[in-house]
């Protein structure tokens, strides 16, 4: 039926995107999500999920393009799957290639966004090569979102000499970028 067709498609895109981006993908393809899913079981469903997955890892590893040439003769030589099955296969992967090439050119375009900012000044007291420090030191946490919206954290530490250099670099900057 329509629907089957409409939920399969579903399922495949949501797996190469996920694959794409490199996440699990198995909590959000489920029974719930998707009720006409219902008719398989837990491992049917895992095992569709892990083959979809395999395939798109396999389209990748083959170069294969958009057109899905390859593909669609794979799936002819290989498997039983019916036309409609290798269609819905061949334009999710054109459109996930769509997409990847998206997605790269926005992780080589972005910077990512700075969430936030930490910092602490400190004083190293001792080292392994010295018994009495009492260096000033500051450490920046910057908190960073990247295209993908997963925040990671980068730690900076700085001497206080260091600091002041950097702090004075960036007011540099802001007073020459409020001038724009």
């Amino acid at each position: 039926s329509s629907q089957s067709v409409d939920n399969f498609g579903f399922v495949v895109d949501e797996v190469f995107k996920h694959e794409r981006i490199g996440c699990g993908v198995q909590k959000i393809i489920s029974k719930e999500n998707i009720p006409e899913l219902e008719n398989l079981s837990k491992e049917q469903l895992s095992g569709l999920v892990n083959a979809l997955g395999h395939l798109y890892r396999g389209c990748v590893e083959q170069q294969v393009d958009a057109a899905g040439k390859t593909l669609i003769t794979a799936l002819d030589t290989c498997t039983e799957a019916s036309e409609t099955t290798a269609q819905i296969l061949v334009k999710s992967w054109a459109n996930s290639i769509s997409l990847s090439a998206n997605d790269s050119l926005n992780r080589a375009l972005s910077v990512g966004r700075l969430v936030s900012l930490d910092w602490k000044l400190g004083v190293a007291l001792t080292s392994s090569s010295c018994t009495n420090l009492m260096t000033p030191f500051v450490t920046i946490v910057f908190h960073i979102s990247d295209v993908n919206g997963i925040t990671i954290a980068e730690r900076v530490e700085f001497t206080y000499a260091e600091f002041q250099a950097v702090s004075k670099t960036l007011s540099e900057v802001a007073t020459k970028l409020d001038k724009l």
